[in-house]
């Protein structure tokens, strides 16, 4: 509890400092807009940078104003800021990278695996106009399932992770250059299963090893686990590299569901003992080889149009270091495919077994989500 009060103290300063510093940060543009030496490379770069509450103060009557606007006049011709300088914003988008590709686990069979994350603002135009783009908040929801295609009997779809979560962002624009955004926010995770005891489960395994003809472990894929939980999370990019420090702390009372004595697993553990902290380091570099005009092969490289490396490392906070998981991923974009090989060791791949070790690797395509603008 410590821990999350500080958190809250802390952001509390930080978004304080990044709205001050942001309205100075907007005024100096707007000097800079007015001014009788400015570029028009500049002064188009510098209108993309200004919020669109300001770029509609424009047509205000005032000293400022008025120079701005002869300066659009003098680059441009017209008598009005263009449409397409006019920062559009994003409605709808990925949160986490959306994926559909083919897993294969050391403690599962192969499967089809799928997940789906979006993000959507929840503020209103009363709420722009006090703040802009710097604080936002947010509704975002992930799930993940997985089809065990030709594995298992029937092919049974199972649901693996079902995570809706409210956040507020800060995005502090060019009062900290390479500081892009910190949120912080108050979520719900759990796998959507329903087995809650012991009776259930014995009940689940029996029907499962009848059905299969064998004695097998798929009763633990309904095992419900959910936990609710605070985290606190930063971007920092610098160069073609990015940075996501983040820090979860699952509530120890509500709605808690995780690994309980009647199942029996020597390897049991509370999940804020493999979970909980954890470091995301990100490489991404737009490629360019040429264009390939006639689909030869040996231009097949040419086509190649952004590469995608990422480290994860994940720890918990509790016995911090003890057990450690590490995931890494490659991604090349042919055209407009994006092809992903990911590799992992360590906890809580799948959340019905969290707590258990194991290693899994797969490719899969990471999809671009849809956009809409205003």
């Amino acid at each position: 509890m410590k821990a999350l009060i500080f958190l809250i103290l802390t952001f509390l300063l930080l978004a304080v400092n990044v709205l001050l510093g942001s309205q100075q940060d907007q005024t100096k543009i707007l000097k800079a807009l007015a001014s009788d030496s400015i570029s028009a490379d500049s002064f188009y770069k510098l209108l993309d940078t200004l919020k669109v509450e300001n770029q509609q103060k424009i047509l205000e009557s005032d000293s400022t104003a008025k120079k701005i606007l002869e300066n659009v006049k003098k680059f441009t011709g017209s008598d009005s800021i263009p449409l397409d300088s006019v920062k559009k914003r994003v409605f709808l988008k990925s949160y986490e990278p959306n994926l559909i590709g083919y897993t294969f686990d050391s403690d599962d069979e192969p499967f089809l695996e799928a997940k789906i994350s979006l993000m959507f603002p929840l503020d209103w135009q009363c709420w722009r106009e006090k703040f802009g783009t710097v604080l936002t908040p947010y509704f975002a929801v992930t799930t993940r399932f997985g089809q065990y295609i030709g594995t298992r009997k029937s092919s049974p779809v199972v649901g693996k992770q079902f995570k809706p979560k409210l956040f507020l962002r800060f995005d502090p624009g060019k009062f900290w250059k390479r500081l892009e955004y910190f949120d912080f926010g108050y979520g719900h995770e759990s796998n959507g299963q329903d087995i809650t005891d012991s009776l259930q489960f014995k009940a689940k395994d029996d029907f499962e090893d009848k059905r299969h003809g064998k004695d097998t472990d798929y009763a633990k894929d309904f095992l419900s686990r959910s936990w609710n939980y605070w985290d606190f999370e930063l971007k920092i990019k610098t160069g073609d590299f990015s940075f996501y420090p983040s820090l979860t702390l699952f509530n120890k009372v509500i709605n808690k569901e995780e690994y309980k004595s009647w199942e029996n697993d020597t390897e049991g553990k509370p999940r804020n003992q493999v979970d909980g902290v954890k470091l995301i380091v990100k490489y991404e570099k737009k490629l360019n080889f040429g264009k390939n005009q006639k689909c030869r092969i040996k231009d097949f490289f040419k086509s190649f149009k952004e590469l995608k490396t990422a480290l994860i490392f994940t720890t918990g906070y509790k016995k911090i270091g003890s057990y450690k998981s590490y995931k890494g991923e490659v991604a090349l974009t042919y055209e407009n495919l994006p092809v992903m090989f990911w590799f992992f060791d360590g906890y809580g791949n799948d959340l019905a077994q969290y707590y258990k070790k194991s290693k899994s690797w797969g490719v899969a395509l990471e999809l671009k989500t849809f956009k809409t603008f205003f």
